[in-house]
C-alpha cells in the first residue's frame, strides 16, 4: 500500500470514527455514560486534530496510527471493565461496546505488518481476559449468571476468531504482494525490472499523459567486469541505481531495461528542467567510487512523447538518440530532435 493509499485509509477511517463517536452519544442523549462523555469527544477531537498533522506534515503517518490505535485500545478495555461493574449486573449480559472489539482487531492488520498487529491484537486480548477473570473471580454472582457467562464466552471466541483469521489473511496478502513484486522487481539493483517499466509505459500512454524517457547505457561496462570482476559490476549497477533514484524528480521511474542498460521514465516537465537534472545526474556518476571502481560514465538518449505516439515508437526514438551520444563519444546527452550537449570523450 502506498503512503497515499495509507493515508486515505487513515482519512476514511477518522471519518467513521468521529461519525460512531457522535452516533454514540446521540443514542445515550438522556442518560450519558460518564465514560463516554469523556472519552468519545476527546477521541473525535483527537482525530480530527491527527489528520490535520498528518496532512501539514507536522505528524507522521505511522505515529498517528499508533496513538489513534492505542486510545481506542485503553478506551474500549476501559468500558469492558466498566461494563462489568454497572451494565452487567443488571442486564446479565455483556453491552455492545464490546462489538467494537473486533473492528479494533481489524483494524490492527489494516495499520501495521501482520507480525506487529498480531503482537498488538493478542495483548489487547490478554488484558481483556485479564479485566474479565478478575470481575469474575471477584464477583460470585456473575460467575453464577449463566446468560452473562454465555455472552462472556461468545465475546472471547469471535475475538479469537477474529485476531486468528486476520493474521492468516495478513500473511497470505504478504505472500501474494512479495509474488507480485519478484515480477516487476529487478533482483539484483532492487529497482522496476523491464516488465514494470513496459507497463508503466503503456499507462502513460492509454492515460494520454505527456511524459519523456530516457535510455542510458554505462559506458565500457565489460571493462569494469573483465578487471574488477561481475560482483564488482554488480556494485557499480546497484549504486548508479540508488544515485538516480536519489537526484530524479519525484514520480520518476526506473527501471533496468537489460545488461548495463536503464530507462528513465520522468513525469511531465519543461525541456531545459530535463536537460538539467539528467545532466546533473550524468555529471554525478564520475564521482561515484565502488570499491577499486571510479570515473564511470554512461551515455544518454532522450525522447519527448508527442500527442499521440506510441511507447513503441518513443523508446526508438530514445534508443536512435542512445547510438548517436555513443557515436558522438560517449558520455553525453543526445535528444531524439538534436543534441542538447557536447559529447564529453
Amino acid at each position: 500500500m502506498t503512503h497515499s493509499d495509507s493515508r486515505q485509509l487513515f482519512t476514511m477511517t477518522a471519518g467513521v470514527g468521529v461519525l460512531a463517536s457522535a452516533a454514540a452519544l446521540w443514542f445515550e442523549r438522556t442518560d450519558f455514560d460518564p465514560l463516554d462523555l469523556v472519552m468519545l469527544p476527546g477521541i473525535a477531537a483527537l482525530w480530527l486534530a491527527l489528520i490535520f498533522g498528518v496532512y501539514r506534515g507536522w505528524v507522521r503517518l505511522n505515529v498517528a496510527q499508533i496513538v489513534l490505535f492505542a486510545v481506542y485500545a485503553v478506551y474500549f478495555l476501559l468500558a469492558l471493565n466498566q461494563q462489568f461493574r454497572v451494565f452487567a449486573p443488571v442486564h446479565h449480559m455483556l453491552s455492545q461496546n464490546t462489538y467494537w472489539f473486533a473492528p479494533l482487531y481489524a483494524a490492527a492488520f489494516l495499520y501495521f505488518r501482520p507480525q506487529r498487529a498480531f503482537r498488538f491484537s493478542l495483548s489487547i486480548f490478554g488484558l481483556s481476559m485479564l479485566i474479565t477473570a478478575s470481575h469474575l473471580a471477584g464477583n460470585p454472582a456473575l460467575r453464577q449468571d449463566a446468560t452473562l457467562l454465555a455472552s462472556t464466552l461468545q465475546f472471547v471466541m469471535v475475538s479469537l476468531t477474529m485476531i486468528f483469521m486476520q493474521f492468516v489473511m495478513g500473511r497470505r496478502h504478504l505472500l501474494m504482494m512479495a509474488k507480485q513484486l519478484a515480477a516487476y522487481q529487478d533482483a539484483l539493483t532492487g529497482t522496476a525490472n523491464r516488465r514494470a517499466g513496459e507497463e508503466h509505459l503503456l499507462t502513460l500512454q492509454q492515460r494520454g499523459q505527456d511524459f519523456t524517457v530516457a535510455l542510458f547505457d554505462l559506458d565500457h561496462f565489460k571493462n569494469i567486469n573483465d578487471r574488477h570482476g561481475h560482483a564488482a559490476g554488480d556494485a557499480v549497477l546497484r549504486s548508479v541505481v540508488q544515485e538516480a533514484q536519489r537526484v530524479m524528480p519525484d514520480g520518476t521511474m526506473c527501471a533496468r531495461w537489460g545488461g548495463e542498460e536503464f530507462l528513465l521514465i520522468l513525469p511531465a516537465l519543461p525541456g531545459p528542467d530535463i536537460l538539467r537534472v539528467l545532466e546533473h545526474f550524468r555529471e554525478r556518476l564520475p564521482s561515484l567510487k565502488v570499491g577499486e571502481v571510479s570515473g564511470v560514465t554512461a551515455s544518454f538518449g532522450v525522447a519527448q512523447r508527442l500527442p499521440g505516439e506510441s511507447s513503441d515508437e518513443l523508446l526508438r526514438r530514445a534508443d536512435v538518440a542512445l547510438y548517436e551520444a555513443k557515436a558522438l563519444g560517449r558520455n553525453c546527452i543526445q535528444h531524439s530532435a538534436h543534441q542538447l550537449t557536447a559529447a564529453q570523450p
